[in-house]
This record gives C-alpha cells, sequence and structure tokens, in this order.
C-alpha cells in the first residue's frame, strides 16, 4: 500500500509542477492544444515509471540513510527530469512526421520522446543518489574502522607490536 500511494504522490508532483511551468511559461494551462495534452501525458509515464524504478532500487537495499539520500535526490531531480525533456523535444525534428496527423504526432509521438528523456535524467538522479549514498556510507564505516582499530588495544600491546 505504501508503494502504491509513493507513485501517486510522484505521478500528481510530476502533473502539478509541469501545470506551474506551463502556466509559468505560456500563461495559460494547456496553451497549445493537443501538444501540451501530450506533454502531460508523457510526464504522467515519467513520473509513474520513475518512481517505481526508485521504489525497485529501494527494495535491494537494506540501509536507511543510503535510501533517504536517493528518495532527496529522486525529488531534487524533478526539475532536471523536466528540463531535460523539454530539451529532448527538438529531437523530434529527426523523424520525417510531414504526412503524420497532428493528432497521432500529439498522443503518441511527443509523450513518447518526453518519456524517453525524461526517465533517462530521472533513472540517472536515482543512480546518482545511490551512489552518494554509498559513498557517504563507506567514508562514515572506514573512518568508524580506524578509530575502532586505534582505540581497541591498549598503549602496552601497541608498543609490544612496534618493537
Amino acid at each position: 500500500m505504501i508503494k502504491n500511494n509513493f507513485v501517486l504522490f510522484s505521478a500528481i508532483l510530476w502533473i502539478v509542477f509541469v501545470t506551474i511551468l506551463t502556466l509559468k511559461h505560456s500563461g495559460k494551462v494547456l496553451g497549445n492544444g493537443y501538444e501540451d495534452v501530450g506533454l502531460l501525458a508523457g510526464f504522467c509515464v515519467v513520473g509513474i515509471f520513475s518512481a517505481e524504478f526508485l521504489l525497485h532500487q529501494l527494495a535491494k537495499t537494506e540501509s536507511h540513510f543510503i535510501k533517504n539520500i536517493a528518495r532527496i535526490s529522486y525529488f531534487i531531480g524533478i526539475p532536471f527530469g523536466y528540463k531535460f525533456a523539454i530539451d529532448g523535444l527538438p529531437s523530434l525534428s529527426i523523424l520525417p512526421l510531414g504526412n503524420v496527423p497532428r493528432f497521432i504526432t500529439a498522443f503518441l509521438v511527443v509523450p513518447l520522446f518526453v518519456s524517453i528523456w525524461g526517465l533517462l535524467a530521472m533513472v540517472g538522479v536515482v543512480y546518482g543518489g545511490f551512489w552518494i549514498g554509498n559513498t557517504l556510507t563507506s567514508l562514515v564505516n572506514k573512518k568508524k574502522i580506524t578509530a575502532d582499530e586505534s582505540s581497541s588495544s591498549p598503549p602496552e600491546t601497541r608498543k609490544k607490536i612496534v618493537n
């Protein structure tokens, strides 16, 4: 139940974020008609699949510290996923879409490209969060091990080992 709530929360967060940015840039929610609906559909896919990917990765991790770092990086990465997906839309120009109806372009091609570019960014952000968490955990563990080794043996024993 918690997993489904997190995925739902993430998808709603993506929709709210995209709607706010669309309002900020164009002054209206659905400024271009089909294209904006296609963008929102693409971002729903990004929100749902990236949240599922994060949950799958969290299930494999035991450390609560690493899990929290990954969650924080996920939510910090949402604006980057949006920007990366919007910047990836000009790559549509490589496709020969001259005779394709505008409806199909808006509801199939645009969401597909938004999903691909947005998911690339979000998967990178999730892996980055796990990498940062693992790195910080290993640094803390190394300091803990060296502190334990130096304090575990009494000073007389250390002198005998050295001599």
